[in-house]
Order: C-alpha cells, then sequence, then structure tokens
C-alpha cells in the first residue's frame, strides 16, 4: 500500500482527484497548488523538471 505522503512523480498516474504541490519548488510557475483529476498523468513540474515531486496537499480547514 502506498504511503499518504508518497512523493509523486511525473509520469505517475492520479489515484486520487484533488490538488497537489511540487515539494522541491513548492510553485510551479508561480501556481502553488494544481489540482489533478483521478487517470492523468503527473506533469514535470516546469520549475524542477526530472527532480519533480508532487505531493498531495493539505485540506483547507474552511
Amino acid at each position: 500500500m502506498e504511503e499518504k505522503n508518497a512523493k509523486l512523480r511525473a509520469g505517475d498516474k492520479v489515484e486520487k482527484a484533488g490538488k497537489y504541490y511540487c515539494e522541491i519548488c513548492h510553485t510551479e510557475g508561480g501556481v502553488h497548488e494544481h489540482e489533478f483529476k483521478e487517470g492523468e498523468e503527473f506533469p514535470a513540474c516546469m520549475n524542477c523538471g526530472d527532480a519533480t515531486a508532487w505531493k498531495e496537499a493539505p485540506e483547507d480547514d474552511k
């Protein structure tokens, strides 16, 4: 079973729709979080390229 905080690399499939951020730069293209749909492939971060490490963003407590 995959750890909840596991780093997701470019090319990995999105298993859970939601907001993610690049753990390396925290701001790909000036955007802090990106929303991905289930079944999509995670892209490479425009800042980090092959080093991209996507992580699920914490949910907002609103």
